[in-house]
């Protein structure tokens, strides 16, 4: 059953920002569920997620100031 309220389909544009947000909040979301969960994760098996987000940040980080 189609809901009758949707009128409008995202634009291509909005689907490439949308795939670009999906790729970004990867990261947090894979270690978000590896710290979050019930085993209690040590150092050695979050640390290189931690340190990919860094990275992101990073790399995101310089190209808003090079705008």
């Amino acid at each position: 059953m189609a809901d009758q309220n949707y009128k409008h389909c995202p634009s291509d544009e909005e689907w490439e920002r949308a795939e670009r947000i999906c790729e970004f909040l990867e990261p947090f979301y894979d270690i978000t569920n590896l710290i979050s969960g019930s085993s209690y994760p040590t150092a050695n098996l979050y640390f290189m997620q931690v340190w990919k987000v860094q990275c992101i940040l990073e790399k995101k980080t310089k190209i808003v100031w090079m705008k």
